[in-house]
């Protein structure tokens, strides 16, 4: 049940292994600006992927991208992530006593297979995150787990021993 005047367990984020995991998607708001790589897109979401991304970087996180065929891999899905499979960094920082590992993802984020590469990132925010921030359309009923799992051709459980915290922005989120 919901609880009043309560504040995150921040203590409790750290898995069994030591991490912090974060999977931050930023959904195009014109899907076919989704195509495109975020780093000179002139979408309205896009400029948000690249003010988080250079504030990690400006937190001493180093970064690497991350290929489709790890990502297909991770995910287990059985259908593909579509001709644009969106685009994927992993930013890590090791702190004492936790290690903190943020995906950033950017793509279109909207109903269909286009947005296969989203669901899986759905897919590892529910199954190994620690935190999931998702900033773009809110598709009212689309951010339905069980809709996007069907859709992968992975179903998505929720990892209930792992406490998470789950931000949405969307404009009706």
């Amino acid at each position: 049940a919901n609880t009043a005047n309560t504040t995150p367990a921040y203590e409790r984020l750290t898995n069994d292994s030591g991490e912090i995991r974060m999977v931050v998607a930023f959904g195009a708001d014109y899907d076919q600006k989704g195509r495109l790589p975020p780093g000179t897109n002139d979408d309205h979401n896009a400029p948000n992927y690249r003010d988080t991304r250079k504030f990690l970087l400006g937190q001493g996180f180093s970064v690497r991208s991350i290929p489709v065929n790890q990502r297909e891999r991770e995910c287990g899905n059985t259908k593909p992530l579509a001709s644009w499979p969106g685009y994927v960094e992993e930013f890590t920082r090791q702190d004492p006593g936790r290690k903190i590992v943020v995906r950033l993802f950017w793509g279109i984020a909207n109903l269909g297979e286009e947005s296969n590469a989203f669901f899986c990132m759905a897919k590892e925010a529910a199954e190994r995150g620690s935190v999931f921030l998702y900033s773009g359309h809110s598709r009212v009923g689309g951010l339905d787990l069980e809709y996007m799992g069907t859709q992968i051709g992975a179903p998505i459980k929720v990892n209930r021993s792992q406490y998470q915290i789950y931000g949405f922005f969307g404009c009706s989120s």
